[in-house]
C-alpha cells in the first residue's frame, strides 16, 4: 500500500487520528522552523544585509503560519471532541 493509499484509508476510518497526526507534524515543523531561525541568528549567512533581512522576514512569516496551523488543528480537535460528546435532550431541539 502506498503512502497516499494509507493516508486515504486513515482519513476514512479515523479522522481523530488524522488530526492527531497532522498536529504532530505541524508542531514538528514549527519547532524545526524556530530552531532554524535561532541557528541563523547565531550564525548569519554571509549575504547582503538586505537579503538577510528579507530571509528573516520570510522565516518569521513561516513561523507565524506554522503556529496558526497548529492552533487551527487544536481548534478542530476540540470541535471534534465536543461533537463526539453526548448532548443532553435539552439541546436536541436547537437543530430541528
Amino acid at each position: 500500500m502506498s503512502e497516499d493509499d494509507e493516508f486515504d484509508h486513515q482519513t476514512d476510518e479515523n479522522p481523530a487520528e488524522l488530526l492527531a497526526q497532522a498536529r504532530e507534524k505541524a508542531a514538528k515543523l514549527l519547532k524545526l522552523l524556530i530552531a532554524e531561525q535561532a541557528q541563523i541568528d547565531r550564525n548569519p549567512p554571509k549575504i547582503s544585509a538586505e537579503a538577510l533581512e528579507e530571509g528573516r522576514a520570510a522565516m518569521a512569516n513561516a513561523i507565524v503560519a506554522a503556529g496558526r496551523t497548529v492552533q487551527a488543528i487544536d481548534a478542530a480537535m476540540d470541535m471534534a471532541a465536543d461533537a463526539s460528546e453526548p448532548s443532553s435532550g435539552d439541546d436536541a431541539h436547537r437543530w430541528n
